[in-house]
């Protein structure tokens, strides 16, 4: 059933005339769907869709409810319930998709909506609910500088993508080029908040692969929610966790999250990285210096216990009362390199480089 809002009356359409409403295209104040993307199978899901989000005015709602798959494989394989069938297929059978909260918010994304948060009355036992914002088109973005501090030498890969993901948005790129990491990006830093026109400054690694929507969605997320800075979801390099950390109200390190935390459009973090950062000019220009600054281990040594320059410059940040978040929603790609090796089927098996060098061949490979 689909309840169609305008000028605080609904009016209730049968899923059956989904592809026809009899409304204007940018007139309602909200569409809502229950028991119906389902009934949808592949890529008329998304049409159908993209039709209900024409019909929203700019800032207008969809919320969408949809029976959560995740959760009734759990129930099943839990032995929780015995529902399953008609839960999956539909009483009559007429469900034609399957969907969990990942796949719901993926396709309201296609369709150019955003803000993707729960939608309560559409929450239930075995239910999703959603709803998401139609957001007007960004097209350019001349308030934000972008810099990089690269080496001589750097991947070609990411910097096609830097200028694909970029230029389009007329965004200004600046790169530095020296040994010094943070002293390179510190420099960078202070000439683009000299600018009048620079209200944001993007930070970017020369290993980073990313995309113009990306971009687009930090500033987004930035802007309406009014951050101070914001971070792409990005995986550390030859490890299988995100480069993110986080603490509790007491300053202490936090290993675990909520499901509210994890499916928020953003998480408050302590630390983040540079790999895709959105960060508020004016709070650059009232930051004390220095921003950067390596400290060794109370030791004297640069192992365990030293500070690297990325993770000051968040504490330096805290302290000055900023906040960080990390973009759930904006994830993005971490190049890196890796050994490929024929096993004994002749299939390819991977080892990332460090470990070759700690370890030498792994045991399938070797002669």
């Amino acid at each position: 059933m689909l309840s169609v809002w305008k000028e605080g009356q609904a009016t209730e359409y049968p899923i059956e005339q989904a592809g026809n409403l009899p409304v204007e295209d940018g007139s309602c104040d909200a569409i809502e769907v229950r028991e119906g993307l389902e009934r949808f199978v592949g890529e008329a899901a998304t049409q159908a869709v993209m039709r209900w989000t024409a019909k929203l005015r700019e800032g207008a709602e969809l919320r969408v409810s949809v029976p959560d798959f995740d959760r009734a494989v759990d129930a099943y394989k839990n032995g929780t319930s015995h529902e399953i069938e008609p839960i999956v297929c539909g009483k009559t059978g007429e469900h034609g998709s399957l969907w969990n909260r990942t796949k719901v918010i993926e396709t309201l994304r296609k369709a150019g909506l955003d803000d993707c948060q729960p939608w309560p009355d559409g929450e239930g036992q075995w239910t999703i609910g959603i709803a998401a914002r139609k957001v007007p088109p960004i097209h350019t973005l001349p308030n934000v500088e972008a810099l990089i501090s690269m080496p001589r030498l750097a991947w070609t890969e990411n910097m096609f993508c830097a200028i694909g993901a970029l230029i389009p948005l007329k965004i200004n790129i600046t790169k530095h080029t020296g040994a010094f990491w943070g002293q390179c990006l510190s420099r960078l830093l202070a000439e683009a908040i000299k600018k009048p026109t620079c209200e944001w400054v993007l930070t970017l690694d020369y290993d980073t692969i990313f995309q113009k929507e990306d971009v687009v969605a930090l500033y987004r997320l930035a802007t309406e929610r009014n951050l101070d800075a914001v971070a792409a979801m990005q995986i550390g390099r030859e490890r299988q966790t995100v480069l993110i950390t986080c603490e509790d109200a007491e300053g202490n390190a936090r290993t675990s999250l909520t499901s509210e935390e994890v499916n928020a459009p953003a998480l408050e973090v302590a630390t983040a990285h540079f790999g895709l950062t959105l960060i508020r000019a004016e709070a650059l220009r009232n930051l004390p210096k220095p921003w950067f600054h390596g400290q060794p281990a109370p030791d004297g040594t640069w192992g365990e216990g030293r500070v690297d320059d990325d993770i000051q410059f968040w504490r330096q940040w805290k302290r000055s009362g900023y906040k960080v978040w990390q973009a759930n929603r904006v994830r993005i790609g971490h190049m890196q390199v890796m050994i490929s090796w024929p096993d004994e089927r002749f299939a390819a098996r991977h080892q990332y480089h460090n470990e070759y060098v700690t370890s030498g061949k792994p045991a399938y490979a070797r002669t």
